[in-house]
């Protein structure tokens, strides 16, 4: 497609498979303002019609109109003058919209960067370091109670019961050494 061209709102709404009054309401959300054309009429640029693909993405992934609206409206806020806003990727997370700009994805209606990781690789990861702190450290009843909580938020219950008798067991332990160390002074 020719990036100079220009679009009738009917042609916007043959390309993006929608109707007239659709194109109209997408623009509205996406703050996108069409140029007069021959005659007068609305016509969108390329790019407009990119911006109004992404409005109507972001409403078909069951983001309100609303907050469409006001992450468009912070976009042009967030980025450098004279950047256009189709320089950066718009996707819909859940029911939050992630915007990303080649370096870090961030949530444009609240301008928070997101950190780029998994939640299950984290707790894999933590599940890992306290069962080496219990092979270290046996007696220490703290690594079990976490590590109890830890597969207990997994759904593995039989396990997390297991691990947590054991950091009890390890604290009736360290409570009789204690109690011994007490009765000597």
């Amino acid at each position: 497609m020719d990036a100079t061209k220009h679009f009738s709102t009917r042609d916007t709404a043959r390309i993006l498979q929608s109707t007239e009054a659709r194109v109209r309401t997408l623009a509205r959300l996406g703050g996108v303002t069409p140029e007069p054309g021959p005659g007068g009429r609305p016509e969108f640029t390329f790019q407009q019609l990119l911006l109004l693909r992404t409005t109507r993405g972001l409403l078909d992934a069951g983001i309100p109109a609303r907050r469409v609206r006001r992450i468009w409206s912070s976009l042009r806020r967030q980025l450098a003058d004279g950047l256009p806003l189709t320089s950066i990727r718009i996707l819909a997370d859940g029911d939050r919209a992630v915007a990303w700009d080649g370096n870090a994805p961030w949530q444009p209606d609240s301008g928070q960067f997101l950190l780029d990781f998994v939640a299950g690789d984290i707790a894999e990861a933590a599940e890992t370091a306290l069962r080496q702190a219990i092979r270290y450290d046996a007696d220490n009843p703290g690594p079990y109670n976490t590590l109890a909580q830890l597969l207990r938020q997994k759904g593995d219950l039989e396990a997390s019961r297991a691990v947590f008798a054991q950091g009890a067991s390890a604290k009736q332990k360290k409570d009789a050494e204690l109690g011994k160390m007490l009765q000597k002074k």
